[in-house]
């Protein structure tokens, strides 16, 4: 397991919002996020992850609250078929 520096967790966060903003297709969401999991498991644990991509959500919420809750829904949509706890 390689260990992920902030500035890399930061830039796959920051390509899975863009990603998740645009609606794009489960698949490629999926495929993102597991990249993000596989990579940064060792500095932020799964849950983590979630926790500071719902962060971000909630800030793009403040600027633009129709996209925020579409892509809240659209995430959630997503980690509810991911993540079974």
């Amino acid at each position: 397991m390689e260990s992920c520096p902030e500035d890399i967790y930061s830039n796959h966060l920051a390509t899975f919002i863009s990603l998740l903003v645009q609606q794009k297709h489960p698949d490629q969401l999926n495929n993102e996020l597991q990249v993000i999991i596989s990579k940064c498991t060792e500095t932020n644990t799964p849950h983590e992850i979630v926790d500071d991509i719902r962060n971000i959500i909630s800030e793009i919420r403040k600027d633009d609250p129709n996209l925020g809750n579409l892509t809240h829904q659209h995430f959630e949509a997503l980690i509810s078929n991911q993540v079974q706890d």
